[in-house]
C-alpha cells in the first residue's frame, strides 16, 4: 500500500531588531513534532542585532536569512512567502512570539487531511500584556464555510490569530498575500483566503502573542488606524464575487469598519483635537459606517473620551 507524502509546512519567522526574543520563536517552532517542516528567520536589515544564537543553531531545518535592505513589516511577510518558504502549508510567526503546543502543526495537517476544501486551520492564542493574559475567542472544533464565517463578522470567535493559522501556501500565493501594508495586513489576506473555502478550528491554545510598544497593532497613529479601516472592502469584494450575498457582504463589511472604529477610540483620544480630527476623517472616507456609531457603548466610548479619561491612563 502506498503512503501518501507528508506535507512540508513552512513556518516563516519575520524578524527586525527581536534578536533575544527570536530565539525563542525559532526554538519553539523547532519543538513541533510535526516530521516535515522548514523554519524561516528573515532579519529585515536590523541595524543592531546580529542574531548570533540563532547563526549558531545547527538543525538542518532552520534558514536564516538577512536582508540586504529594510524592506518593512508586511513586505517582509509577502516576500518570505513567496520566495522563501518551500512547503505545501505556511505560517507566520513573528519574532517576538512564541509556540506553545509542540503537536499544533501535526493537529492542524491531520485535520486538514480529513477535508480537501480546507484552506485554513485556525486555532487559539494567549495574549499576554505586561500585567495580564486573556486565550482569545473561538467557536471550538469544527469545519465552517468561509462565506458563513464572513458572513457572521463581527462575532469574535471567528476573529484569526496571526500566528495560529497555518495557510495553504500556493493558494495564498495566487491571491498576493500580505499586499496591503495596513495594521492589519494579516486579517486583509487571511479573509480573503477564507472566501475560497473552508476553515477548521481547532480548540487549542497553540502560542503567545506579546503585546507591547513596538506591536504594530498597538499603534496609536491616527492615520495608520484609519487606513487599516480599508482592508475591508476588498475583502468582502472577494466574498461576493465567491458568492456571498452582495447585501450581506454591504451590511458586514460597514458592520467590521465600526467594530475597528469603536476600538480606535480609546487610542486616538488622548485629547480632543486628535478625536476631533479622525472623526472629521471618518466622515469623509466611511460615512455610512460613522452613522451608525451612535448606540450605547460607542457613547459611553466617546462620552469618557470628551472628559479626558483616556488620556489619563
Amino acid at each position: 500500500m502506498k503512503v501518501a507524502p507528508v506535507p512540508l509546512v513552512s513556518i516563516i519567522i519575520p524578524t527586525y531588531e527581536q534578536e533575544e526574543l527570536a530565539v525563542q520563536a525559532a526554538q519553539s517552532a523547532l519543538s513541533q513534532d510535526y516530521p516535515s517542516f522548514e523554519v524561516i528567520v528573515v532579519d529585515d536589515a536590523s541595524p543592531r542585532a546580529r542574531y548570533a544564537e540563532i547563526r549558531a543553531i545547527t538543525d538542518s531545518r532552520l534558514r536564516f536569512v538577512r536582508r540586504e535592505r529594510n524592506v518593512g513589516r508586511t513586505e517582509n511577510y509577502r516576500r518570505s512567502l513567496r520566495d522563501l518558504a518551500r512547503g505545501e502549508w505556511a505560517m507566520i510567526l513573528d519574532g517576538d512570539d512564541y509556540l506553545t503546543d509542540a503537536g499544533y502543526v501535526s493537529a492542524a495537517i491531520a485535520a486538514a487531511a480529513a477535508d480537501p476544501g480546507i484552506v485554513m486551520v485556525a486555532a487559539r492564542t494567549e495574549t499576554r500584556t505586561s500585567d495580564r493574559s486573556l486565550v482569545s475567542d473561538h467557536p471550538g472544533d469544527c469545519v465552517v464555510p468561509g462565506l458563513e464565517l464572513l458572513g457572521s463578522l463581527p462575532d469574535t470567535r471567528y476573529f484569526f490569530q496571526h500566528l495560529a493559522v497555518l495557510y495553504r501556501r500556493p493558494q495564498a500565493v495566487a491571491l498576493d498575500f500580505y499586499r496591503s501594508a495596513t495594521i492589519s495586513s494579516d486579517w486583509e489576506s487571511l479573509y480573503r483566503l477564507a472566501s475560497r473555502g473552508n476553515v477548521r478550528f481547532l480548540d487549542r491554545v497553540v502560542g503567545v502573542w506579546r503585546i507591547h510598544g513596538g506591536n504594530a497593532s498597538g499603534s496609536r497613529e491616527r492615520q495608520a488606524m484609519i487606513d487599516n479601516l480599508d482592508i475591508w472592502k476588498p475583502i468582502y469584494a472577494e466574498a461576493a464575487a465567491q458568492g456571498l450575498p452582495a447585501a450581506v457582504a454591504r451590511q458586514c463589511c460597514t458592520a467590521m469598519i465600526r467594530y475597528m472604529m469603536r476600538q480606535h477610540i480609546p487610542r486616538v483620544a488622548r485629547s480632543w483635537a486628535d478625536l476631533r480630527d479622525y472623526l472629521v476623517a471618518l466622515r469623509r472616507r466611511h460615512p455610512s459606517a460613522l452613522m451608525g456609531m451612535a448606540h450605547g457603548p460607542t457613547l459611553v466610548r466617546l462620552a469618557l473620551a470628551l472628559i479626558g479619561y483616556y488620556g489619563k491612563r
